[in-house]
């Protein structure tokens, strides 16, 4: 029996009459006695399955009609249960087996094979006549409730074709589903709202048969579905011209693995943000290495050392980007690293400020390991090419790694161990969780075709279980697990992650076209952090003239998110201000009332964001202009106040007869108070 981690609780199951329920944190999977597939999932108490999972297909010229259905109990322990289940057609016998994890990942495996004969009729002492076996279209379709149907995510990023043949801006993977979607193989997809949605996730396209950009498709209806189309023909591994006693004997097992995760993974925090994080050497660099850095003056015109100025400021978290380690994500140490990372540490912890360190998901060049594992562990495309290949002083070159096999063990047990005899306080990953495609057969990746052709996995599931390790060790110790993600909602293993850092991939968009062609939907659908479980910070890259970390606020803020300081001039003391701002008026015991509901407050101007948080004796009120042109507008509340005061932002605020005339300029964002 394995160990569930906090803050899970072990699954409990309910056995009816009927049916089996099996809850999770918030969430309720069910399965009835007499179906094949989960038939209902529920989160926070909200249907995310319009009606029943149903497979489809033609068998032997006829539409596929399942007959003895049935599910049982085949595990329960306190971190996973096992259903198994299994049907038949006029041809075909279908299996499924289902493993539910106490966060409520499920993994499901189909299997499908010829129908047989009976005792009796191998006897002879029952006539039988053999079926065709012929099994020329399969799909799998989940209907989605409308709850659960708002938005929806998939990756990789790639070319996506609406029904009415446009395609989607490959840069803008998630948004409102407005109309179906034709989609190639994708391994990871997910829908729903601001609070709760469903993930669907595919490690390969093993045995499956679909039609160009056609593996998976969106049906926007009532209700709207997700089709996978298993096949469209008969399989290529069952030869046709057999006659059928002979496909009964020959034709082995086709199976088809995928899975499904209802969201919030876990628990949304009450009290967020609590670290007050600064990010060095991230985008905006810093000349030098980190000691020599913090031990001087970093600001013109002060004589304040670094390590006195993120004191002063209220940091309480510093991270070390790459550099810090000399070569690039080796959990080996070098001698002079370790001894100048150790004063860092001791000058931080002195201060009260806890010190994390990058680690990526690449391999370096200047690696030791390298004549021994480099070409078993890189993330290899179907081709042989690569994948990366950052460049960085010390010279070297990093190229994408993959967790698959022993180098997954080796990473989660190698990064653990330098955090605790560095007396690191946690750690930061860049992109750890991203499941590349990776054709790699020397680590157990890829897989042959019918033709012998090679093609990728994405490795998911090696991925989960790498961060599940290191979130054990971690967590136990009070210490903080933050990854970068970018544009990949792999629900499947942030829940074992304290906070997410995201944003780097809407950073072009915004140096080009500028913040206002960034879609609301998008951010709604993959920043938000309520309805996947884990608090999101904004990473900001600033271009001159074009945005600053000021101008995010704009973008941030209302929508319940913090941006993350990485430059320790301006950007931090911009943050330190918003910082005191939440420490006078926290909001841990307060409704969120985001600008989309329309509850938060009204303003004559729809491109203007109202937002607030709220409690019994406040009111902490967002009002953002995220354009580039000033705005004078006139804001309304809905409730009885005593004061009011403007705590930032905003060129000017009066009071009048039924609110406000405020004055914003350019990306400006107004932090009011209102005092019940």
């Amino acid at each position: 029996m394995g160990k569930v981690l906090r803050p899970w609780t072990a699954i409990e199951i309910e056995e009816t009459q009927d049916a089996f329920l099996v809850n999770v944190v918030d969430r309720v999977y069910t399965f009835k006695k007499d179906k094949l597939f989960i038939t209902s999932i529920q989160s926070k108490g909200v249907e995310l399955l319009e009606s029943e999972i149903a497979l489809k297909g033609i068998d032997s010229k006829a539409n596929i009609v399942l007959t003895d259905e049935q599910t049982f109990l085949f595990e329960s322990a306190e971190d996973k249960a096992v259903f198994i289940s299994s049907a038949q057609s006029k041809s075909f016998i279908f299996n499924v087996s289902t493993t539910i994890e106490y966060d409520g990942c499920c993994f499901l495996n189909l299997s499908v094979m010829p129908r047989s004969r009976t005792v009796r009729q191998a006897f002879g002492l029952e006539a039988y006549t053999f079926p065709d076996y012929d099994l020329t279209e399969l799909k799998v379709e989940i209907p989605l409730s409308k709850s659960a149907s708002k938005y929806f995510h998939y990756w990789p990023r790639c070319n996506a074709r609406n029904e009415d043949k446009t395609m989607r801006d490959p840069v803008f993977n998630s948004g409102e589903l407005t109309q179906s979607v034709h989609l190639p193989f994708v391994s990871v997809l997910w829908f729903g709202n601001e609070d709760v949605g469903l993930n669907w996730f595919a490690e390969s396209s093993k045995n499956w048969q679909y039609f160009a950009n056609d593996a998976l498709t969106v049906v926007k209806g009532e209700p709207c579905k997700l089709v996978m189309n298993l096949l469209n023909s008969h399989p290529k591994s069952w030869d046709l011209s057999m006659t059928p006693d002979f496909r009964l004997s020959e034709y082995m097992p086709l199976q088809f693995s995928f899975g499904l995760q209802a969201t919030p993974v876990k628990p949304y925090p009450k009290k967020l943000y609590d670290k007050k994080i600064l990010h060095i050497d991230c985008f905006k660099k810093v000349a030098g290495d980190y000691l020599p850095f913090l031990s001087s003056p970093v600001v013109e015109g002060s004589d304040e050392i670094g390590f006195d100025r993120i004191k002063r400021l209220g940091v309480d978290t510093l991270i070390l980007h790459e550099k810090w380690n000399r070569v690039q994500n080796s959990w080996i140490i070098d001698e002079q690293t370790k001894k100048d990372t150790k004063i860092i540490i001791e000058e931080c912890h002195k201060r009260g400020i806890n010190v994390i360190p990058y680690f990526g998901y690449e391999f370096s060049t200047l690696n030791p390991l390298m004549g021994k594992y480099f070409e078993k562990v890189r993330v290899m495309r179907s081709d042989g090419g690569k994948e990366g290949g950052w460049y960085r002083s010390p010279w070297q070159r990093d190229y994408v790694v993959c967790y698959n096999g022993e180098w997954g063990d080796m990473f989660a047990e190698g990064v653990c161990n330098v955090i605790d005899e560095m007396g690191f306080d946690g750690i930061y990953f860049d992109g750890t969780l991203t499941p590349y495609c990776c054709a790699n057969e020397a680590h157990g990746c890829g897989y042959r075709t019918q033709d012998g052709a090679l093609k990728g996995t994405y490795n998911i599931i090696s991925r989960r279980e790498v961060m599940k390790k290191i979130y054990e060790r971690m967590d136990s110790q009070g210490k903080l697990v933050n990854i970068h993600v970018s544009s990949c909602m792999n629900n499947m293993g942030i829940g074992f992650t304290h906070l997410l850092l995201n944003g780097e991939d809407i950073q072009r968009t915004i140096q080009k076209k500028g913040l206002e062609n960034v879609p609301e939907d998008y951010i709604r659908s993959e920043y938000l952090g309520r309805n996947t479980g884990i608090p999101n910070e904004l990473l900001v890259y600033e271009f001159e003239g074009i945005w600053s970390f000021k101008d995010s606020l704009s973008f941030a803020l209302p929508n319940g998110l913090m941006p993350r300081a990485v430059d320790i001039g301006t950007p931090l003391e911009i943050l330190s201000g918003l910082w005191n701002i939440f420490d006078e008026y926290p909001t841990e015991n307060c409704t969120f009332k985001p600008y989309w509901e329309g509850k938060a407050g009204k303003c004559d101007n729809d491109k203007v964001k109202i937002s607030r948080h709220e409690c019994d004796e406040y009111a902490l009120c967002i009002v953002a202009n995220p354009q580039k042109e000033s705005v004078e507008i006139q804001v309304e509340f809905d409730f009885d106040y005593k004061t009011y005061e403007r705590l930032y932002g905003g060129e000017e605020i009066r009071a009048n007869e039924k609110g406000f005339d405020v004055k914003l300029g350019k990306y400006d964002c107004m932090i009011l108070v209102l005092k019940k």
